[in-house]
This record gives structure tokens, C-alpha cells and sequence, in this order.
């Protein structure tokens, strides 16, 4: 992405956005994701987002000669709720 696009929530939002689809009109309960151990910003933002971390899987990814490990992250329709309730009571205040 442009630098001048970062961090002005264009992907919470589109990602806010999808997950609403996925809970509410495919009536799913879980998503998942993962990210590489080094990768801050992307770790950063699923648990903006409400991702929980669920565990680690050691050297499972192998980058530049070096082996890092994989997080394991996911956020359930219910903790999805939770958090859309919290928005909805804000946004009306």
C-alpha cells in the first residue's frame, strides 16, 4: 500500500466490514488468522481488530536463512458482538 494510505483505518475498515459479512450474513462463529512473529503491524492490527491470540507454532516459517515463528490469532461471534455493541453505544452518544 502508498505510504500516504497507511494508517488512516482504510483496512480495519474494510476488514470491519467483511468480518460483519462473515458473522452476520453467513452466520459463521470463528475466524481465523495468523501472522509471522516479526511482522508488528500486522499483529498490531488483528488485535485492534479483536483477534485474541490462540497460540504459536515454532519455526514453521522459514525467511532470509532464518526460522521465526507463526501466531496464531481468532476472534469468535461472540467477542465480534461485544465489540460491535461497544461501537454502536458510541456512535450514538
Amino acid at each position: 500500500m502508498h505510504r500516504g494510505y497507511r494508517n488512516n483505518g482504510y483496512a480495519s475498515e474494510a476488514t470491519r466490514i467483511i468480518m460483519r459479512y462473515g458473522f452476520y450474513e453467513l452466520r459463521m462463529q470463528k475466524c481465523n488468522s495468523s501472522c509471522v512473529e516479526i511482522n508488528e503491524a500486522s499483529l498490531k492490527f488483528h488485535q485492534n481488530l479483536g483477534f485474541i491470540e490462540e497460540g504459536r507454532r515454532r519455526r514453521i516459517i522459514y525467511m532470509g536463512g532464518k526460522f521465526y515463528v507463526n501466531i496464531l490469532l481468532g476472534i469468535t461471534r461472540e467477542e465480534i458482538d461485544e465489540i460491535e455493541s461497544k461501537h454502536s453505544k458510541i456512535k450514538h452518544q
